[in-house]
């Protein structure tokens, strides 16, 4: 007579052991699927590294202007909304004059010296001397020797090494006028690499803003365009 107890006729695997192991298997292949899940989803945000291609548009109030900008023109997420702010920070790929896109998301990850992207802050300012206004009174008295040929109508100056300008260059234009184009750049050093938006200029903007931007001095051929494609910008996200 067959003895239930007897060890040698009860079953290898029992039905609750089986559901155990389908237990198992199956969490195994949640974790596997959330890991999977996961993995994609970190790993697309360490390739964006803070970028963002989402082209929602931002109503941002400084003063008495209204600025309306793309989320993916806006550099740092913390300014990625609508509201009163004391300041933005924008950047751009150029030539196209437009934020990240997974088309030139090559350019926002290069930070070498031919880099093609244009930096923006815009904040408040405390006068209506801009750059260009600054060179007679301010600039020329800190320029050491006569004007060097540079770029497209351009000339530059080296800046005294006694001044608050030690290891700049001042890009002005060649031809005498009220309000000249002016720029300062960073000298570049022996031993040193070069920036990638080492050249930086300020112009007044809206109502009571200063308006900065820089770029590599690789660029500073093509100030023309880029000094119209700025101020275009600029008028562009003013309502």
């Amino acid at each position: 007579m067959n003895n239930p107890n007897n060890p040698a006729h009860k079953p290898l695997i029992t039905p609750k052991f089986a559901w155990r192991v389908a237990y198992v298997v199956a969490a195994l292949l949640a974790i596997t699927l959330i890991i999977h899940l996961a993995g994609k989803y970190f790993s697309s945000s360490i390739i964006k590294a803070g970028h963002t291609d989402d082209t929602q548009q931002y109503s941002v109030v400084m003063g008495q202007n209204t600025l309306n900008i793309s989320a993916n023109s806006i550099r740092f997420s913390s300014q990625r909304r609508n509201g009163v702010a004391d300041g933005i920070k924008l950047y751009l790929s150029w030539p196209e004059m437009a934020g990240y896109t997974d088309k030139t998301k090559h350019k926002f990850n290069d930070i070498g010296a031919n880099s093609s992207l244009i930096f923006i802050d815009i904040g408040f300012s405390n006068n209506q001397v801009d750059m260009s206004s600054r060179f007679e009174p301010i600039y020329r008295n800190f320029i050491e020797g006569a004007p060097n040929p540079g770029p497209d109508g351009l000339v530059y100056y080296k800046m005294s090494a006694q001044s608050s300008y030690s290891g700049e260059i001042l890009y002005t234009q060649s031809i005498t006028r009220e309000r000249p184009f002016v720029i300062k750049c960073l000298q570049n050093k022996p031993g040193l690499s070069e920036t990638s938006a080492g050249c930086q200029r300020d112009i007044n903007f809206g109502q009571g803003l200063r308006l900065t931007y820089r770029f590599s001095e690789a660029k500073i051929a093509q100030w023309r365009s880029i000094e119209q494609q700025v101020l275009l910008f600029a008028q562009k996200i003013l309502k």
